[in-house]
């Protein structure tokens, strides 16, 4: 069976529908919170969103073990009665971590801001992680409906609450908080409810489940570290940022480089799809499936990235406040070709391959060059434009390097399309920094055309490829 059949497209469909919405939402937080609120309110929900996502840190490798020693099986074979002990026991935990967080917080704070936002993390881990847990035990499973049914839920009870209150007139960041929240709440209650035959199931003896979850953690926290310093690679130097300047400054370059990962969304809507069907794939298979997936991919993200100047003009003119910070999208908008590539191919072959402990290697290493960069910029050289610029930086490097040891294994050539891609990357900078205006467009179309001419057979196998079905 070819790789692009029924299944996988309908299983893509359904996720790419779904990160719609969650797009939807993401856009609304992203573009229209910050015009109702204040720049130090919209800072602290940032704060918020920011901690959450090293939220999988304290998850010590369960649910990235589960991912992983699970993947291409089928749902309805899982052992269930050993999944609710694992599921069950994990769950315990993470409520008496999120008391203890809690209780820690609320003794040694002294910000009573900063407090309010570590405590509702507190709450994100109880409500997160067990949801996680099952979510990708759904997703390494295939079962990619019922989890886009879940983030749907999830995402259209944030929009209404927060469209509720900016309808009210609320300004201050707890309410929005409080929105997500719900949110994920309203999505973990669907999610067991799709699992009620795990989460209800009486489990095995814990005698029997404990060396389970030692399995987990011993195959789950390398990933599990991977994944939080992938994270650390840009956390460091915004963490640096709000340290060196202030909350709002933090707040505004928050904004902008949410608005440069919009388009993230979708990329990961497509990596739960090929992830699975990955691992059941032929291992032949892998290097065209890998190459196609390379073409097309570069192709849309640096098209995509011809959104910078209206969106930038756009923006200015809607969010004045935050008009001089927007000018770093200039810088940050090539994030996404690296990170898409990063995310959607890279760690998902890594993964699909059983390479996790090298992506902590490479994740490691770059992490340690983000502090270097981070002590340079933010702290000795005080440059908030050099602080920016060393995140594209450090994301073309981690992204060059996994590249290239990935190629050794499935014996692929990489080294004309990292150049074609740096130099586009370079171009784009050029034109929105230097230039910027009509010309800076003009010129940066110029070069994409280039950029397409340049690959032009590639582009046009991959989309027969596809359209024959015949990976």
């Amino acid at each position: 069976m070819g790789f692009f059949k029924k299944k996988i497209m309908r299983d893509l469909s359904v996720s790419l529908f779904a990160n719609l919405v969650s797009l939807a939402g993401s856009t609304l937080m992203t573009v229209l919170l910050p015009k109702f609120i204040g720049v130090s309110e919209y800072a602290y929900y940032q704060l918020y969103i920011f901690y959450c996502s090293y939220v999988g840190f304290f998850a010590v490798g369960q649910i990235e073990g589960v991912y992983l020693r699970h993947g291409g099986e089928y749902y309805d074979k899982l052992d269930k009665k050993q999944i609710s002990g694992q599921f069950r026991f994990f769950s315990i935990f993470e409520v008496f971590l999120s008391v203890g967080i809690s209780l820690i917080v609320f003794f040694t704070s002294d910000d009573f801001n900063k407090t309010i936002v570590l405590i509702f993390f507190s709450c994100c881990i109880l409500v997160y992680l067990p949801r996680a847990f099952l979510h990708n035990l759904l997703q390494t499973t295939g079962r990619i409906k019922e989890y886009a049914q879940s983030v749907m839920l999830e995402k259209l009870v944030h929009i209404l609450i927060t469209v509720v209150g900016i309808a009210l007139g609320q300004d201050i960041f707890i309410w929005f908080i409080c929105s997500e929240l719900i949110g994920r709440l309203c999505g973990a209650i669907y999610i067991f409810g799709v699992c009620r035959d795990i989460v209800a199931k009486r489990p095995t003896k814990l005698s029997h489940v404990i060396p389970e979850i030692k399995l987990n953690s011993i195959a789950g926290l390398p990933l599990m570290i991977s994944n939080v310093a992938s994270m650390l690679i840009i956390g460091v130097i915004r963490q640096s940022i709000e340290w060196c300047w202030n909350i709002e400054t933090f707040g505004k370059i928050s904004l902008t480089i949410s608005l440069s990962n919009l388009l993230l969304t979708f990329i990961n809507s497509v990596s739960l799809v090929l992830f699975p069907a990955l691992k059941r794939s032929a291992p032949e298979k892998l290097k065209p499936i890998y190459q196609i997936m390379c073409t097309l991919l570069t192709s849309i993200i640096f098209f995509a990235m011809i959104l910078y100047y209206p969106a930038k003009s756009i923006l200015s003119v809607w969010l004045p406040q935050y008009a001089e910070s927007l000018k770093y999208m200039a810088i940050l908008f090539p994030i996404c070709a690296y990170e898409s590539k990063m995310s959607l191919i890279i760690n998902t072959y890594m993964k699909a391959l059983r390479k996790e402990r090298t992506l902590l290697y490479i994740n490691l290493v770059t992490v340690g060059l983000s502090i270097c960069m981070a002590g340079l910029t933010c702290y000795f050289m005080r440059s908030l434009d050099l602080a920016i610029f060393s995140i594209v930086v450090l994301m073309a490097f981690r992204s060059v390097i996994s590249e290239k040891i990935l190629s050794k294994y499935l014996s692929v050539p990489i080294l004309k399309n990292n150049f074609l891609e740096a130099t586009i990357t370079a171009a784009f900078i050029i034109c929105s920094w230097f230039i910027g205006g009509i010309l800076g467009l003009i010129l940066y179309v110029i070069c994409y055309l280039l950029y397409v001419f340049l690959k032009k057979k590639d582009i046009a196998y991959a989309l027969k490829i596809i359209k024959n079905g015949n990976v």
